[in-house]
């Protein structure tokens, strides 16, 4: 049982507070506004990814930024490699596990303990990890701590997108 209580905060109740709060003078329908926070949104993760930059939220909730860090590599005392901190990669583990077993099936191979996996080495930025960051440290609200933020599939995609891009190198400096 999780003992995690989600509050999510949607575009829908966005909308709602918005037009309570005003009662809408200028007549904006949901449609407009939902384009507005989208474009809104769009345009902040845009400047931070290709930019580098950071996005201080309004009412002193902190900042977001992407932050890069090192990925250790590690020796275990029996001398194998530490793979705690590596992140799988998965379409190489399920292309090794074809060629490795070729005459199970899909359920066979998942149930199969211990098979050779495949790491991220990161090649493209020089093994450096790179993830969204909410920094808290200017966070005006009670039990910050306790509070997270999520960040669309889309915009990690686009991360990912942007970081295997050849003709652009960006530095997102470590703070």
């Amino acid at each position: 049982m999780k003992k995690k209580i989600k509050a999510e905060y949607r575009s829908d109740a966005i909308y709602k507070t918005y037009c309570k709060r005003t009662n809408n003078p200028k007549k904006v329908s949901k449609t407009v506004y939902l384009n507005i926070l989208k474009d809104f949104f769009s345009g902040v993760t845009d400047i931070l990814i290709l930019k580098g930059a950071e996005f201080t939220m309004p009412f002193r909730l902190g900042s977001i930024r992407i932050k890069k860090s090192k990925v250790p590599i590690r020796i275990t005392p029996d001398g194998k490699l530490d793979k705690r901190r590596l992140r799988p990669d998965w379409n190489k583990c399920r292309a090794l596990w074809k060629e490795l077993y070729p005459d199970k099936s899909w359920k066979e191979v998942v149930a199969i303990k211990d098979k050779p996996m495949r790491y991220h080495e990161n090649k493209h930025t020089d093994r450096w990890q790179h993830s969204w960051y909410w920094d808290k440290s200017t966070c005006l609200v009670k039990n910050n701590t306790a509070y997270s933020i999520d960040i669309t599939r889309s915009n990690d995609r686009k991360l990912a997108k942007t970081l295997k891009r050849e003709d652009l190198r960006l530095d997102y400096s470590l703070f």
